[in-house]
């Protein structure tokens, strides 16, 4: 495994030319792989480096969904004590 890694999703497989200038950086690229035409399984190492990267991933959304869900539910409680001392909606 490399010492620093982007992670990065299937979305920025146009950018992975751009990216690979982070290399020279000593800093490495991970995607998950796609599985060619014909073949009916990732090899061993692009599996691993798949899964890898989707579990970092997971991780990652899962901790970004709490803040929004936190964000959201403090909001709302926010809007009803200032509704109730009469001030304005912040989320007007």
């Amino acid at each position: 495994m490399c010492k620093l890694c982007n992670i990065v999703d299937r979305g920025f497989q146009r950018a992975l030319l751009l990216l690979s200038c982070f290399t020279e950086a000593g800093m490495d690229t991970k995607m998950p792989s796609f599985i060619d035409k014909g073949e009916k399984q990732l090899e061993t190492e692009k599996a691993n480096q798949t899964q890898f990267a989707t579990k970092v991933r997971w991780a990652v959304e899962s901790y970004d969904a709490r803040i929004r869900n936190f964000k959201k539910e403090n909001i709302t409680e926010l809007d009803e004590i200032l509704a109730i001392t009469g001030s304005k909606n912040i989320t007007d």
